[in-house]
This record gives C-alpha cells, sequence and structure tokens, in this order.
C-alpha cells in the first residue's frame, strides 16, 4: 500500500516553491516526501527548521 506524503516535508517543498505545493507532490509519498521514522523530539526539530525555512527563507 502506497504511503501518504509527510505533511511536513510537503510544507516544506512548497515554502521552497513560492508557496504552491509542487506537481510532483501528489496522493502518494516520494522519495523527499517519505515518512520519517524517528522519535518526536526529532520530527519537532525539522518542524522548526522547515517552519523557520519558510518564513526566513533560510535555514
Amino acid at each position: 500500500m502506497a504511503k501518504q506524503p509527510e505533511a511536513l516535508a510537503t510544507f516544506a517543498a512548497s515554502a521552497r516553491n513560492d508557496g504552491k505545493k509542487p506537481r510532483e507532490i501528489g496522493l502518494h509519498a516520494t522519495h523527499e516526501t517519505k515518512p520519517l521514522h524517528t522519535d518526536t523530539k526529532q520530527k519537532a526539530d525539522a518542524a522548526t527548521r522547515a517552519l523557520r525555512e519558510g518564513v526566513l527563507h533560510k535555514n
């Protein structure tokens, strides 16, 4: 069964694409948007980095 894209990865890709979801991201996960198999702290850190990148336009 195909997995759905990780929401955070989709958000980050959209932030890098002038706020628009890239066409290649659909209903199924890609290599870039596949779910992360990590603990909650690492996911929270990734969310912080993605939000910072989207708002400040830098890492």
